[in-house]
């Protein structure tokens, strides 16, 4: 009979033990664990102790108690006191004592009901897992005096318990990461979003400043140019007249005809000169005719000057473009011609200027040059400052009327595109002119 009563007792044991290793649930796992356990091990009171984290004191509450006795509940308990801070401070597994035959030392109670001489028979078990202690769990029994097998069972028990126990806090403590790392992650997005937010702001500052300044450059030209046109070359023209009446005056003395003809043949030079200058620095053709007549004077005086042949493909018969685009359109047509005549070695050029279905504006300028080294291409192909004040510029005043900056380039030479979208682009549109008239223009 009593190999039967053990055998039922293993197997109610393990079930507990399974239930506490299964439990989900803190808020209803002592009662539940002790609810099974009622039926192998005699107790009339639980009492829960668990170290709090600053290992200096521990929290004390009572989980079952059959008679109408108060119920310990206790936050900051310190070692000192009770059964359970004298485990806890000497390390001691298991402590078993009959309050009323040796009742504990009234200063040194933590839970009178459990200590103060009650109950007949106490067993307190340290709940330890992974070689930590996490706490004591304490059973009272009011009749039973408690023996090896009771504490073999109330040590299993606390085994599992405080397994079940240190996953519960574990858990706890991934949430608290969890809910630290949403909030941590909440205010970086809103840090990014502020970022983002203010390098939008920069950089549509700094598209206004360069804006303005290539504005005012492009002022500052018209002006300059103006002022070579309109003063300077009226003066040398002026001197030309005044060499022309001295060649008349001193005509019969031939060594002083000489020389001011050669006076007159500088003063043309020179006014030639200022002239060309003039008109690089802003070409009234762009105002008054359009980019395809400009283009063609400005092309026809580089192939002259230079010695490259340049062709050059403009429609003639489509709308003027917008003026801040043709006018950037020009300034990247005479940058890539000087970077041909400067670096290619080329003997040819190609220009192309097309209107796509798509809303776009395609310049493509191809030379028959040496090309560029792989290492150079991709240098240039950054927006950085070391890749040169040409593309630089170029660059800037393409971001200026929404266009892009693509190169390539081989053993049979370089190819640079232009693409800006006038879809996109809030910009003025060119008053009067057509291709036609840049056409009788040129």
């Amino acid at each position: 009979m009593n190999g039967f009563y053990g055998f039922g007792r293993d197997a109610l044991l393990l079930e507990t033990l399974s239930i506490v290793a299964k439990c989900q649930d803190p808020q209803n796992f002592w009662s539940d664990a002790i609810a099974r356990l009622k039926w192998i091990l005699d107790f009339t009171r639980v009492d829960v102790a668990l170290l709090n984290p600053d290992g200096q004191t521990y929290s004390l509450q009572t989980v079952f108690e059959l008679r109408p006795m108060a119920l310990a509940s206790e936050a900051a308990l310190p070692l000192t006191k009770g059964i359970v801070g004298e485990m806890l401070r000497s390390g001691e597994a298991c402590h078993c004592f009959k309050p009323r035959a040796e009742p504990f030392k009234k200063e040194g109670i933590a839970d009178e009901s459990l200590e103060g001489g009650s109950l007949r028979s106490v067993l307190s078990v340290s709940l330890e897992a992974n070689r930590k202690v996490l706490g004591v769990v304490s059973f009272g029994s009011d009749e039973h005096v408690y023996c090896h097998q009771d504490v073999e069972i109330a040590s299993r028990f606390a085994t599992h318990a405080a397994i079940a126990i240190q996953n519960w806090q574990h858990l706890a403590r991934l949430k608290e990461d969890a809910i630290l790392l949403d909030a941590a992650g909440e205010k970086l997005r809103d840090s990014q979003s502020v970022l983002e937010s203010l390098v939008v702001e920069r950089t549509a500052a700094l598209r206004s400043v360069s804006h303005r300044l290539l504005k005012i450059q492009e002022d500052e030209r018209r002006r300059i140019a103006r002022d070579l046109h309109d003063s300077t070359s009226q003066i040398l023209a002026g001197l030309m007249m005044s060499i022309a009446s001295l060649q008349k005056q001193f005509g019969e003395k031939e060594s002083t005809y000489g020389t001011l003809a050669e006076i007159s043949g500088m003063a043309g030079h020179a006014l030639q000169e200022i002239r060309t200058s003039s008109y690089l620095l802003h070409p009234p053709l762009l105002d008054q005719a359009g980019l395809a007549a400009a283009a063609r004077w400005y092309v026809d005086g580089f192939s002259k000057r230079s010695g490259v042949r340049v062709s050059l493909d403009f429609p003639l018969d489509g709308e003027r473009l917008p003026s801040p685009v043709e006018m950037a359109l020009f300034r990247v047509l005479q940058e890539c011609l000087t970077n041909v005549h400067r670096h290619s070695g080329a003997s040819m050029v190609k220009i192309r200027l097309e209107q796509t279905a798509a809303g776009e504006v395609l310049l493509e300028v191809r030379d028959n040059g040496h090309g560029i080294a792989p290492e150079l291409l991709e240098r240039l192909r950054k927006t950085s400052m070391d890749t040169g004040v040409g593309l630089a510029g170029m660059r800037e005043r393409l971001d200026d009327v929404n266009g892009v900056l693509e190169m390539e380039s081989g053993s049979q030479g370089t190819t640079l595109r232009v693409r800006v979208a006038l879809v996109h682009a809030d910009l003025p549109v060119n008053p009067g002119g057509t291709g036609n008239q840049a056409r009788s223009a040129a």
